[in-house]
């Protein structure tokens, strides 16, 4: 089994994303759909890339599949932004620290330009250049499963979903002086 991990694909990218993002920090961590953001995927100059794109504009979005380009390393455990400070499994997480750095992201589809064997895209979490591998249609019946259990995510939004394990109470001599303040002071 080490043996079949050792072995190397070879992947050609499709195209490249233009995003104007030029650090990982400038990407974020999914993509903000309240931010008027205009993407464009530019597809390699191949012509049967053109025909490829037939019958792809009726869709409102498309999934990316994409390479991780700026991450040479991984790591086995990483630590999610949210949540309390706790290692994870890399599999169990979306950081771009895996150990084949693929990513996935679904986007807004707004317009089709199959002659320049452009995309333009809504907001997305890549940076300027990382090279696109796929792409696929947003099939609603088939990608969308809002009961699906999230594992150590879903125990996370309860606990930020619980009331406070605490309550703070002020004693009438606090609060007095408290509404001194406010009063006279704002």
């Amino acid at each position: 089994a080490s043996d079949v991990y050792k072995r190397q694909l070879t992947l050609r990218p499709i195209g490249h994303i233009r995003t104007g993002k030029n650090v990982k920090f400038q990407a974020g961590h999914q993509p903000d759909e309240s931010l008027a953001e205009d993407n464009r995927l530019e597809l390699a100059s191949d012509a049967r890339l053109s025909l490829a794109l037939a019958d792809l504009a009726g869709f409102e979005r498309v999934w990316l599949v994409w390479w991780f380009h700026q991450n040479p390393n991984w790591r086995p455990q990483v630590i999610p932004p949210r949540g309390p400070q706790r290692r994870r499994g890399v599999f169990a997480t979306r950081s771009p620290h895996r150990p084949c750095p693929l990513g996935l992201t679904p986007v807004l589809l707004r317009r089709v330009d199959a002659d320049k064997r452009v995309l333009h895209l809504g907001p997305c979490d890549l940076v300027d250049g990382t090279p696109v591998l796929d792409l696929k249609p947003y099939v609603p019946a088939y990608d969308s499963f809002p009961s699906a259990r999230a594992g150590w995510i879903d125990e996370v939004d309860a606990a930020e979903a619980a009331p406070p394990p605490f309550a703070v109470v002020l004693a009438p001599l606090a609060e007095a002086q408290a509404a001194w303040l406010r009063e006279g002071w704002g």
